[in-house]
């Protein structure tokens, strides 16, 4: 998807695309957050809190600067 509108500039489809993404890596962080605090995961399971960290400061940059 992201792929798709990747030409596409400041475009409805984009406007609405980031902030999705930025949601789906919020929730993915705090449910893999919540998983290593409960011990779910074992220590190499921080990297995906990691992961989904990095990526959702991005998409939040992205979404909210480009006001």
């Amino acid at each position: 998807m992201l792929w798709l509108v990747r030409d596409s500039g400041d475009s409805p489809g984009r406007r609405g695309i980031v902030p999705g993404f930025f949601i789906r890596l919020a929730t993915g962080l705090v449910v893999s957050l919540h998983g290593q605090l409960t011990e779910v995961a074992n220590a190499l399971g921080w990297t995906t809190v990691a992961v989904y960290g990095v990526f959702g400061v991005g998409y939040g940059d992205f979404h909210f600067s480009a006001k």
